[in-house]
């Protein structure tokens, strides 16, 4: 056992045990580590952590989460550390085994029933106090869930990304003090005005290295070792900051000036992306999975962090598509933000909200997919696509790497602990006798036209052009096949309940009919 002290200011002391895992914990990643970054006898471990608190918002998102990991077969442990005060809150079930639910105390209680004036209402200063509480072993957790040891990888990730590869590469760079870390566009200022206060004299103008790269975040790749001392700077930072900045980025910032602090450094990487009008973010290492590969894999040039040696390959450490704006073609509009209130143990499928676009919408993204994600700088002038263009396909490209998983996760839910699933079509059924129309509600769908046609059609019912009638929506999950549950020639879940069916050819991939 390997004992790890932190002092927190000058007062109180954390003791971190480390316990050394002599046999890979189930479904933990084989990697060798490297002499340079501290070896030992045993293989590193991955960890894929995230923070929440608990809700429904929050719940499927992190079934999505799960299902991502599952399903791309993704290395190692996804540990949900949940800062949650309601000792009776009733957690979704689930039977993956390498995903694990950890309670932790919410930190952001007490700014709010003490803070005064309101409290400082901010969640994510649960994310650096619930990784150093859990790091600390104070966190009560499942006997098949072992704690990391110092050298093994700990990957912070946010819940509302996706996986778009199966494992992380380059580990043999992650240890003393150094790691990876995504880009962001945070810019260079900040750290030398408001912030510099906050840096322990480390921030100070002219003390920076022309190269070094303050604009980054989550994921974050650390050992564990590292991530200890970061998280209880970072927390303790974050208080101090709130003081001046009461944003929502102020743990983000944060954790870029905690790293300062404790002169810890990150090579930044494009590993991520999220929004179709940033052209900074790696849309030209982005491909359809018609190329035949893991959907959404990227493979993009890393980019030197400041101080950090260039990484010589040209795959990035990680792959995640982020969900965090809305997402639009043609009509169709999908963002996490609209779905607040949904509750993934309710099982009637009325309450799925990820239906399928309507006729128009699925056409426009049919179109869009596999066409280009950028124009090439050496088209000429009449092959120049215009931009409108690529932003539509680079909404399609998002969609089928964020809100497909998302659908295809509640209905895989759904499957295995509703018992609603029936041959790939998941049928809505109306609560009390009655469908929303969109605006208005009525007794069946065949009654909510009344005489306007398709524009009165919407909500649980979609308009059946070929007949012109207003029927009940139907889930077509056929895209979800490659990831539903493995079941009988019946539909009974056979004795593999809660693991998924996938080749590795077939990860990602998605069929054409939606």
């Amino acid at each position: 056992m390997t004992l790890l002290v932190v002092a927190i200011a000058t007062t109180t002391v954390i003791t971190f045990f480390a316990h050394e895992i002599h046999a890979p914990a189930p479904g933990g990643a084989n990697i060798e580590e490297i002499n340079e970054f501290g070896s030992s006898s045993r293989r590193r471990q991955i960890f894929t952590v995230f923070s929440t608190e608990c809700s429904n918002y929050l719940d499927w998102q992190s079934q999505t989460l799960a299902y991502s990991h599952q399903v791309s077969q993704f290395e190692g442990m996804l540990v949900r550390l949940m800062s949650c005060d309601d000792i009776n809150y009733r957690i979704p079930q689930n039977s993956y085994e390498n995903y694990h639910i950890v309670r932790t105390p919410n930190f952001n209680t007490p700014y709010i029933v003490y803070g005064g004036d309101g409290g400082d209402n901010y969640s994510p200063r649960n994310r650096p106090n619930a990784l150093a509480y859990w790091l600390n072993g104070h966190a009560s957790t499942d006997k098949d869930l072992l704690l990391p040891g110092e050298n093994d990888i700990i990957i912070s990730i946010d819940p509302d990304m996706v996986f778009l590869d199966n494992g992380i590469h380059h580990l043999e760079s992650v240890g003393n003090g150094r790691g990876f870390a995504t880009r962001y566009n945070l810019g260079r200022d900040w750290v030398t005005g408001w912030a510099a206060p906050f840096c322990g004299g480390k921030c100070e103008e002219g003390s920076l290295r022309d190269d070094y790269d303050p604009s980054y975040g989550q994921p974050i790749v650390l050992t564990a070792g590292d991530l200890l001392p970061l998280a209880v700077e970072w927390g303790d930072v974050l208080e101090r900051m709130r003081g001046v900045h009461d944003g929502w980025q102020t743990e983000m910032y944060a954790l870029i000036i905690a790293a300062r602090a404790l002169d810890m450094q990150f090579t930044v990487q494009n590993m991520m992306i999220a929004n179709p009008e940033d052209d900074e973010e790696p849309w030209d290492s982005a491909h359809w999975a018609a190329d035949g590969d893991s959907m959404g894999k990227l493979l993009s040039p890393p980019e030197d962090g400041g101080g950090g040696s260039k990484d010589s390959s040209a795959v990035s450490v990680l792959s995640v598509a982020h969900y965090c704006i809305p997402l639009s073609i043609s009509s169709f509009r999908w963002s996490k933000h609209d779905y607040h209130d949904l509750d993934i143990r309710d099982c009637r499928a009325s309450k799925n909200p990820f239906h399928l676009p309507k006729l128009k919408d699925k056409e426009a993204i049919s179109v869009s997919r596999n066409e280009p994600l950028v124009s090439s700088p050496s088209s000429s002038v009449e092959e120049i696509i215009p931009r409108e263009t690529i932003i539509r396909n680079r909404n399609a490209w998002l969609l089928d790497n964020t809100w497909i998983p998302a659908r295809c996760a509640i209905a895989a839910y759904h499957a295995e602990f509703c018992n609603v699933q029936n041959n790939g079509i998941m049928k809505e059924t109306p609560p009390t006798g009655e469908v929303s129309c969109g605006g208005h509600v009525a007794t069946s769908c065949n009654e909510c036209p009344q005489g306007n046609g398709e524009t009165w059609c919407n909500g649980d019912c979609e308009w059946d052009v070929s007949n012109n009638r207003c029927l009940m929506r139907s889930e077509d999950l056929s895209e979800c096949n490659k990831f539903l549950l493995v079941q009988s020639p019946t539909g009974a879940l056979n004795e593999n309940r809660g693991t998924f069916a996938v080749n590795d050819a077939d990860v990602g991939q998605l069929s054409s009919e939606l």
